[in-house]
């Protein structure tokens, strides 16, 4: 689902980064993480998760322009439309 709207966001915002892909493994992720993280700054000992806490955001995320020419919108956007008339939900 997450794919299916790339060529429509991608013709609004033309910024994207590989790491795009890893948002659902580090949602989950986060949801488990976070909740362990406060625990731990309660008791005062989370010291061992934040140095991976911190490699984490001292990753380099490299931005690329990625554009949807109007065509190309202007079709998918139609046949999607099509589409779901078709085979609705």
């Amino acid at each position: 689902m997450f794919l299916i709207f790339n060529p429509i966001v991608h013709f609004f915002f033309a910024q994207t980064a590989i790491e795009q892909f890893y948002s659902i493994p580090i949602t989950i992720f986060f949801t488990i993480f976070y909740p362990l993280e406060i625990v731990e700054h309660i008791f005062n000992i989370s010291s061992y998760f934040d140095n991976y806490l911190k490699i984490f955001l001292e990753n380099k995320i490299y931005v690329y322009e990625v554009f949807t020419p109007l065509y190309f919108f202007i079709l998918y956007t139609q046949l999607s439309h099509i589409e779901n008339h078709k085979f609705p939900i």
